[in-house]
This record gives C-alpha cells, sequence and structure tokens, in this order.
C-alpha cells in the first residue's frame, strides 16, 4: 500500500467517525426534545383541571364546581382522575339554613360532605359521621371502606339534609366501570 493510500483511507475514516459523531449528537439532541415533550405530556396528565381543590382523604383532587342556584340544576362540569375513567364534580351549596336539604339524582356516586366557605377545601372540614351534629344522607350509606368520610348513593334520589346553617360543599366522585356517573341532578326537595 502506497502512502498516498493509506492517507486516504485515514482521512476516509476520520471523516465516517466525524459524520457518525455529528449523528450521534443530533440523535442526542433529538432524544432530548422527545423526554421534554414526554415530561411535558406526563405534567399535563397527571395535573387534574378544575376551578376547585378539594382534600378526599388522603388524596387532594383539582375538580370543576357548580354552584347551587335557584331551586334546582345539573352537574355541567366533571374533572377526571389521571390514568382513570373515574370523574369529580363539586356542588357548592351557599348559605344553607339549618334543616335544610338537598336532593342528588340521575345516578349512583361517592359523595363527601364539607362545611367550608371557599375553595381549597380542606380534609379536616369534612363532616364526618362523628361530626356533632352531622349531615344526614337518605337513600345513601356509609361506604368509608372505599373513601374516608363519604357515602353512596344507594338509591335514586339521595337526600342530604343539613343540621346547622352555613356554606357546604358536597363533592361527587364516580366510577362508570361501576355504573356511577358524576353528572346528577340536584334541587330542593
Amino acid at each position: 500500500m502506497t502512502q498516498n493510500n493509506q492517507l486516504k483511507k485515514f482521512l476516509a475514516l476520520i471523516s465516517i467517525s466525524a459524520f457518525a459523531l455529528l449523528l450521534a449528537g443530533c440523535e442526542k439532541k433529538e432524544e432530548d426534545n422527545t423526554n421534554e415533550l414526554l415530561l411535558v405530556g406526563l405534567a399535563a396528565a397527571v395535573n387534574m383541571p378544575g376551578d376547585c381543590r378539594i382534600a378526599a382523604g388522603s388524596r387532594t383532587l383539582n375538580t370543576f364546581t357548580t354552584e347551587f342556584t335557584g331551586t334546582s340544576g345539573r352537574i355541567s362540569r366533571t374533572g377526571s382522575i389521571p390514568f382513570t375513567t373515574h370523574q369529580t364534580a363539586a356542588l357548592k351549596l351557599p348559605g344553607r339554613t339549618a334543616g335544610s336539604s338537598i336532593r342528588l339524582s340521575g345516578g349512583k356516586a361517592f359523595l363527601i360532605a364539607y362545611r367550608a366557605d371557599a375553595c381549597p377545601v380542606t380534609a379536616d372540614q369534612a363532616v364526618t359521621a362523628s361530626t356533632t351534629p352531622s349531615v344526614t344522607f337518605t337513600n345513601a350509606t356509609s361506604s368509608d371502606s372505599q373513601f374516608r368520610n363519604s357515602y353512596e348513593i344507594t338509591t335514586d334520589p339521595a337526600t342530604i339534609t343539613f343540621p346547622t346553617a352555613g356554606n357546604y360543599f358536597i363533592l361527587i366522585y364516580a366510577i362508570p366501570e361501576r355504573g356511577q356517573s358524576a353528572l346528577l341532578t340536584y334541587g330542593i326537595p
């Protein structure tokens, strides 16, 4: 082999190596961009849409709130739990008087009552069975084993009676695979 041929092979090897490094650098940048997009997508999936943060047991849910006005209405927007088909919604009940009631109909769901003036709603604002006096649920049974401080609608419609005057929130949690829905109709019985 002549010295000229060796030089050509050496230069070709350097050119191929430089080209391979350049491609590897491009792939790396492309991979980094993909990782960034994956992280942004994952963050969007984990971020629950809604306008109110409500603590339910050990979790904090972000969900949409429907404010009770007039004498009846329907939950119009629901939030969703990431990576599931579970639905959430909140019904804001301002200015309830002692002994007033609300009727929820149109399906089954888990319900948690809170005595709170505004969002965010904390777990210690939940009206539990041991709270004195406590809200009364009709056609709903304790489902504390499923969700702490919750009641499940067993017969449509369910009624909730408030023992003391104040502002309340009702968290509605539904698992569609169990035939539940958070899109309930509400009204005064």
